[in-house]
């Protein structure tokens, strides 16, 4: 049965060299659940302008709801400068101010957050002032509040970080954004050892850590489930960690335990880094396909 999720914060254009394609980690997770026939609502704001009639009209082709997005007359739809001559390792320079720095307060969203089943929020879309209220204000109306940690240098702070985890049940990061906050709180230690600090200082009831190539692992209370990596030909990853957190939640909220929630966000992960670009369609037998096909757990 379909569930119903709130994705908030940043939607945008990925500008790279072979040219441009949508983006933005909140809109990229939304698309995906779009795909996997959940009931989907995105929260964010658009700019009055050409780019953000182009970003409209490809999430209407997806069939994505955009009554919650906003326009904004005076500040430009999100973009962003993708560096891909590292493949494996995309880097981002996000072009500041973006209409999804001003996302306003509106009655008709909060009520919607509260009526979801999940909220899905990363720490970029903070920050600015304006969307950072707008984002405390629902925090308190979610039923399961995920964080998706996205470390964009100079865009985040340790006491931005700690506000956003203390509202969430779940949070995802990648192994490198996980070394960088432990490291916060004092030496280095092992990647468990980091999650389990992480886990209970916040209370988060599943951590979540991605690893590339490596596989992911998730830690729910005491109990770690680990998923090795897919190996794939990849043409970029941008998106991998996006499609992993809308399949992961899915699968979670259709019931399915956490260890086959991780294997299938391994896998979507890892298909959507053969494609290039953040989106591309995969449906379940895809997944299937995929699965089936592989020679390690």
């Amino acid at each position: 049965m379909p569930k119903e999720i709130v994705c908030f914060g940043e939607m945008l254009w990925d500008l790279l060299p072979t040219g441009k394609l949508p983006g933005g980690a909140p809109m990229n997770v939304a698309v995906h659940l779009t795909y996997l026939g959940e009931r989907v609502h995105l929260i964010s704001r658009l700019g009055q302008d050409a780019l953000g009639q182009e970003l409209t009209s490809f999430l209407q082709r997806k069939g994505l709801g955009l009554a919650l997005v906003q326009t904004d007359a005076t500040t430009p739809t999100g973009t962003v400068k993708v560096n891909v001559s590292d493949k494996h390792e995309v880097r981002y320079e996000i072009v500041a101010p973006a209409a999804w720095d001003f996302i306003s307060y509106s009655e008709a969203a909060a009520q919607t957050v509260s009526r979801s089943h999940a909220f899905v929020y990363g720490s970029l879309a903070a920050r600015h002032e304006v969307t950072r209220q707008t984002l405390r204000e629902y925090l308190t109306r979610g039923n399961l509040n995920v964080l998706d940690v996205n470390l964009r240098p100079p865009f985040y702070s340790q006491e931005l970080l700690e506000e956003l985890f203390s509202a969430a049940h779940i949070a995802k990061m990648n192994h490198h954004e996980l070394a960088e906050i432990s490291a916060w709180y004092g030496p280095a230690v092992d990647l468990r050892e980091s999650m389990r600090f992480l886990r209970q200082r916040f209370n988060v009831e599943l951590l979540i850590v991605t690893q590339g190539e490596n596989g992911a692992m998730v830690l729910q209370g005491d109990h770690f489930y680990e998923q090795a990596g897919f190996p794939v030909p990849v043409q970029d990853t941008i998106g991998s960690g996006d499609a992993f957190l809308a399949y992961f939640l899915h699968a979670l909220l259709q019931g399915e335990g956490v260890a086959t929630a991780l294997r299938k966000a391994c896998a979507a992960g890892a298909l959507v880094a053969t494609h290039t670009g953040a989106t591309p369609q995969l449906t379940e037998q895809d997944l299937q396909t995929f699965l089936a096909n592989q020679r390690h757990p």
